[in-house]
Protein backbone atom coordinates (compact mmCIF):
# COMPACT_ATOMS: atom_id res chain seq x y z
CA UNK A 1 0.00 0.00 0.00
CA UNK A 2 2.78 2.43 0.65
CA UNK A 3 4.75 2.12 -2.13
CA UNK A 4 1.36 2.50 -4.52
CA UNK A 5 0.42 5.72 -2.88
CA UNK A 6 4.45 6.82 -3.37
CA UNK A 7 4.09 5.88 -7.04
CA UNK A 8 0.73 7.59 -6.86
CA UNK A 9 2.16 10.59 -4.91
CA UNK A 10 5.07 10.94 -8.02
CA UNK A 11 2.40 10.49 -10.82
CA UNK A 12 2.77 6.83 -11.93
CA UNK A 13 0.20 4.25 -12.04
CA UNK A 14 0.64 1.88 -9.28
CA UNK A 15 1.56 -1.68 -10.26
CA UNK A 16 -0.52 -4.39 -10.87
CA UNK A 17 0.20 -8.08 -9.28
CA UNK A 18 0.67 -8.89 -12.98
CA UNK A 19 2.69 -6.20 -13.71
CA UNK A 20 5.03 -7.24 -11.07
CA UNK A 21 4.97 -11.02 -11.78
CA UNK A 22 6.05 -9.76 -15.49
CA UNK A 23 9.30 -8.15 -13.86
CA UNK A 24 10.20 -10.47 -11.91
CA UNK A 25 9.91 -13.23 -15.02
CA UNK A 26 11.47 -10.83 -17.01
CA UNK A 27 14.45 -10.46 -14.73
CA UNK A 28 14.27 -14.15 -13.78
CA UNK A 29 14.84 -14.88 -17.65
CA UNK A 30 17.78 -12.25 -18.02
CA UNK A 31 19.54 -13.90 -14.89
CA UNK A 32 18.89 -17.24 -16.84
CA UNK A 33 20.46 -15.86 -20.63
CA UNK A 34 23.00 -13.88 -18.76
CA UNK A 35 24.09 -17.00 -16.80
CA UNK A 36 23.65 -19.16 -19.82
CA UNK A 37 25.91 -16.98 -21.97
CA UNK A 38 28.69 -17.58 -19.03
CA UNK A 39 28.20 -21.27 -19.23
CA UNK A 40 28.09 -20.98 -23.36
CA UNK A 41 31.51 -18.93 -23.23
CA UNK A 42 33.14 -21.01 -20.51
CA UNK A 43 32.50 -24.44 -22.90
CA UNK A 44 34.38 -22.10 -25.25
CA UNK A 45 36.95 -21.76 -23.35
CA UNK A 46 37.34 -25.12 -22.61
CA UNK A 47 36.45 -27.37 -25.22
CA UNK A 48 37.19 -25.46 -28.29
CA UNK A 49 39.38 -22.89 -27.46
CA UNK A 50 42.34 -25.29 -26.93
CA UNK A 51 42.10 -26.76 -30.30
CA UNK A 52 42.03 -23.92 -32.09
CA UNK A 53 45.79 -23.69 -32.22
CA UNK A 54 46.58 -27.17 -33.11
CA UNK A 55 43.76 -26.79 -36.17
CA UNK A 56 45.30 -23.66 -37.13
CA UNK A 57 49.45 -25.05 -37.12
CA UNK A 58 47.57 -28.10 -39.48
CA UNK A 59 45.71 -25.98 -42.07
CA UNK A 60 48.27 -23.94 -42.83
CA UNK A 61 50.89 -26.69 -43.24
CA UNK A 62 48.55 -28.00 -45.44
CA UNK A 63 48.16 -24.79 -47.37
CA UNK A 64 51.40 -23.91 -47.83
CA UNK A 65 53.06 -27.10 -47.87
CA UNK A 66 50.62 -29.31 -49.92
CA UNK A 67 47.87 -26.81 -51.71
CA UNK A 68 49.74 -23.89 -53.02
CA UNK A 69 52.56 -26.14 -54.38
CA UNK A 70 49.91 -28.33 -56.44
CA UNK A 71 48.49 -25.18 -57.38
CA UNK A 72 51.82 -23.81 -58.87
CA UNK A 73 52.41 -27.51 -60.05
CA UNK A 74 48.78 -27.58 -62.21
CA UNK A 75 48.78 -23.78 -63.13
CA UNK A 76 52.26 -24.56 -65.01
CA UNK A 77 50.81 -27.84 -66.74
CA UNK A 78 47.77 -25.90 -67.46
CA UNK A 79 48.91 -22.45 -69.01
CA UNK A 80 52.39 -23.30 -69.69
CA UNK A 81 52.76 -26.89 -71.19
CA UNK A 82 49.44 -27.06 -72.99
CA UNK A 83 47.47 -29.21 -70.74
CA UNK A 84 48.89 -32.69 -71.48
CA UNK A 85 46.48 -35.71 -71.24
CA UNK A 86 46.89 -38.98 -69.32
CA UNK A 87 47.34 -41.22 -72.14
CA UNK A 88 44.05 -41.99 -73.94
CA UNK A 89 41.95 -40.59 -71.25
CA UNK A 90 39.99 -37.89 -71.19
CA UNK A 91 42.09 -36.93 -68.11
CA UNK A 92 44.83 -34.09 -67.66
CA UNK A 93 47.86 -34.15 -65.47
CA UNK A 94 47.04 -30.66 -64.41
CA UNK A 95 43.41 -31.95 -63.11
CA UNK A 96 44.84 -34.95 -61.31
CA UNK A 97 47.72 -32.91 -59.36
CA UNK A 98 44.52 -30.58 -58.42
CA UNK A 99 41.93 -33.41 -57.81
CA UNK A 100 45.17 -35.03 -55.65
CA UNK A 101 46.98 -32.01 -54.08
CA UNK A 102 44.06 -29.37 -53.66
CA UNK A 103 40.71 -31.28 -53.64
CA UNK A 104 41.87 -34.14 -51.62
CA UNK A 105 43.88 -32.45 -48.93
CA UNK A 106 40.78 -30.35 -48.46
CA UNK A 107 38.45 -33.04 -47.63
CA UNK A 108 41.44 -34.42 -45.49
CA UNK A 109 41.18 -31.30 -43.53
CA UNK A 110 37.53 -31.52 -43.32
CA UNK A 111 37.47 -34.68 -42.18
CA UNK A 112 40.04 -33.54 -39.34
CA UNK A 113 37.80 -30.59 -38.27
CA UNK A 114 34.82 -33.31 -38.12
CA UNK A 115 37.02 -35.46 -35.77
CA UNK A 116 38.07 -32.64 -33.92
CA UNK A 117 34.55 -31.81 -33.14
CA UNK A 118 32.71 -35.02 -33.26
CA UNK A 119 35.21 -36.91 -30.93
CA UNK A 120 37.28 -34.30 -29.26
CA UNK A 121 34.26 -31.69 -28.56
CA UNK A 122 31.42 -33.33 -28.32
CA UNK A 123 32.12 -37.35 -27.32
CA UNK A 124 34.97 -36.69 -24.91
CA UNK A 125 34.04 -32.94 -23.30
CA UNK A 126 30.32 -33.22 -23.38
CA UNK A 127 27.83 -35.31 -21.37
CA UNK A 128 24.86 -34.05 -23.77
CA UNK A 129 26.09 -36.50 -26.50
CA UNK A 130 26.82 -39.75 -24.32
CA UNK A 131 22.91 -39.24 -23.50
CA UNK A 132 21.59 -38.97 -27.04
CA UNK A 133 23.68 -42.16 -28.48
CA UNK A 134 24.38 -43.80 -25.30
CA UNK A 135 27.18 -45.28 -23.57
CA UNK A 136 27.90 -47.77 -25.95
CA UNK A 137 27.93 -46.48 -29.27
CA UNK A 138 29.67 -43.01 -27.52
CA UNK A 139 32.70 -45.87 -26.62
CA UNK A 140 33.15 -46.69 -29.97
CA UNK A 141 33.13 -43.49 -31.14
CA UNK A 142 35.35 -42.42 -28.76
CA UNK A 143 37.36 -45.59 -29.90
CA UNK A 144 37.82 -44.19 -33.16
CA UNK A 145 40.00 -41.55 -32.52
CA UNK A 146 42.56 -40.71 -34.91
CA UNK A 147 43.23 -42.61 -38.02
CA UNK A 148 40.13 -45.04 -37.58
CA UNK A 149 37.87 -42.02 -37.85
CA UNK A 150 39.93 -40.39 -40.84
CA UNK A 151 39.86 -43.65 -42.68
CA UNK A 152 35.86 -44.30 -42.64
CA UNK A 153 34.82 -40.18 -42.91
CA UNK A 154 37.55 -39.17 -45.52
CA UNK A 155 36.02 -41.46 -47.56
CA UNK A 156 32.24 -40.78 -46.80
CA UNK A 157 33.63 -37.23 -47.54
CA UNK A 158 34.92 -37.69 -50.79
CA UNK A 159 31.34 -39.92 -51.80
CA UNK A 160 29.74 -36.82 -50.68
CA UNK A 161 32.08 -34.17 -52.53
CA UNK A 162 33.26 -36.19 -55.30
CA UNK A 163 31.07 -38.67 -56.86
CA UNK A 164 28.74 -38.14 -59.72
CA UNK A 165 28.94 -37.00 -62.97
CA UNK A 166 27.99 -33.43 -62.29
CA UNK A 167 29.82 -30.24 -62.99
CA UNK A 168 30.37 -30.09 -59.05
CA UNK A 169 32.09 -33.10 -58.94
CA UNK A 170 34.21 -32.93 -61.81
CA UNK A 171 35.24 -29.18 -60.72
CA UNK A 172 34.67 -27.36 -57.48
CA UNK A 173 34.93 -23.71 -59.27
CA UNK A 174 32.95 -24.95 -62.81
CA UNK A 175 30.52 -21.39 -62.33
CA UNK A 176 33.53 -19.37 -62.52
CA UNK A 177 34.64 -17.84 -65.71
CA UNK A 178 37.99 -16.05 -64.60
CA UNK A 179 40.47 -19.24 -64.26
CA UNK A 180 40.24 -22.23 -66.96
CA UNK A 181 41.84 -24.24 -64.96
CA UNK A 182 39.46 -24.48 -62.67
CA UNK A 183 36.21 -24.63 -65.12
CA UNK A 184 38.02 -26.60 -67.49
CA UNK A 185 36.57 -30.56 -68.78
Amino acid sequence: AASSVAAGALGAEPKSNTDKLLDALSRADQTKNQQWLRQLRLEYDHLIAPKIPTLEKSISHTLFFIIFPCLAVSAILFYLVDNPMIGDSNTSWSWLVLFLGVRQMVIFEFARVGEIFWIEILALRSSFFNMVVGPYLALAVIQSRGWPYICIFWPVLNFCFLYGNHEFAKHWLFWQDMLDIFNEV
